[in-house]
């Protein structure tokens, strides 16, 4: 049976920590190493209107999804691209997007860019320029392979904006805001998981993730805006994976919160 395409996908793995990451310019305290910060507020930056940052992963691989999170700017142009040997990435013998714009909602952290792959690369490259801008900067790279559930998750499903502002009354009963970020949340349950979910996708999750490392999420892959619909983020708290019914074939269930990485 074919999986749906709308069916929710994770990617766990990002190969761009371990590669090296180079860029066309940037600013002494904001250098492109800081892509691979899990904070997403240290951003690379360069003072420039158009910039690319180049990701050589150190050998061969084939990744299907790419995401820069966090981006300065309004509506940048963007370009990927994946080279089997140009270091540059200018090549683009495996991989070009082509010019993409509107690809990416400024409302939302997350660009992603799901590709497909013509050869296993190594060199990755993306391209970003907006006109009229001071700076371009980003906050995190994130380069690997995604992995789609065969069950989507079930109905009762919570996407949330979160603002943690603390607000304190004066003695004039003003109201006075200490403003924080807002942060997006995810709580959702997949239920009837067949066992090969289980345990490719859950337990391999659990065992390189724990509740400190991030994956990208994709509630919907076959969206038309998937900033709006994708989330980079970690666990917030693990809840156990069970099996409520005894079949033939086990079914799993299991219920994830995710929280928004800043």
């Amino acid at each position: 049976m074919t999986t749906p395409a709308w069916n929710i996908a994770v990617m766990r793995q990002n190969l761009a920590d371990a590669g090296t990451i180079t860029a066309s310019g940037s600013i002494t305290q904001a250098p492109p190493s800081l892509l691979q910060n899990k904070h997403v507020g240290k951003k690379w930056q360069v003072n420039a209107t158009s910039a690319y940052v180049v990701c050589d992963l150190g050998s061969v691989q084939s990744p299907d999804t790419l995401t820069v999170v966090g981006m300065s700017g309004a509506s940048p142009t963007l370009r990927v691209r994946a080279s089997t040997a140009d270091s540059s990435g200018v090549a683009g013998d495996a991989y070009d997007s082509g010019s993409l714009s509107g690809a990416w909602d400024s409302n939302y952290l997350p660009f992603v860019n799901l590709m497909t792959l013509s050869a296993p690369a190594r060199y990755f490259r993306i391209d970003i320029a907006e006109g009229g801008v001071p700076y371009i900067a980003a906050g995190r790279l994130a380069i690997g392979a995604r992995a789609q559930f065969a069950i989507n998750f079930q109905p009762g499903w919570e996407r949330a904006w979160n603002d943690p502002t603390v607000k304190t009354i004066g003695r004039g009963g003003q109201t006075f805001d200490d403003l924080r970020d807002k942060y997006r949340s995810l709580n959702l349950t997949l239920d009837f998981m067949p066992e090969d979910d289980r345990w490719n996708i859950v337990e391999a999750i659990d065992l390189a993730l724990g509740t400190s490392g991030d994956m990208l999420v994709m509630v919907d892959p076959s969206s038309s805006n998937l900033s709006r619909d994708s989330l980079w983020g970690y666990f917030d708290g693990i809840d156990p994976v069970s099996e409520p019914v005894i079949v033939s074939d086990q079914r799993f269930r299991r219920t994830y919160k995710i929280r928004e990485r800043l």
